[in-house]
């Protein structure tokens, strides 16, 4: 996503998505009563986002340059739905490990 977006649909989308991740995080601890989900999973994927945020961005920019997509072409894909709360409906909470 990161790399992908443009930046104007980036500012849109991606203060969504890690607002869905952290509720998704501790949605997850509470309901398994196992923080270290948050701990191990959820809170490392911010740690790791913003540890490599400038080799991120460095990599966005090369991608962006040789972009030939349509905005409407590249959405076409995705569903308003997030598929993990398609899966959490239909198949319940997953079991951690």
């Amino acid at each position: 996503m990161l790399v992908c977006y443009t930046v104007p649909w980036l500012n849109l989308i991606l203060p969504l998505h890690l607002l869905a991740l952290i509720g998704e995080g501790l949605f997850l601890s509470v309901a398994k009563w196992n923080f270290r989900i948050w701990r191990d999973v959820y809170w490392n994927c911010f740690h790791e986002l913003w540890r490599n945020r400038h080799r991120l961005r460095e990599q966005s920019r090369t991608v962006q340059k040789r972009r030939t997509v349509s905005a409407s072409r590249f959405f076409s894909t995705t569903s308003p739905v997030p598929r993990k709360l398609v899966m959490l409906f239909r198949y319940g909470i997953p079991a951690m490990k």
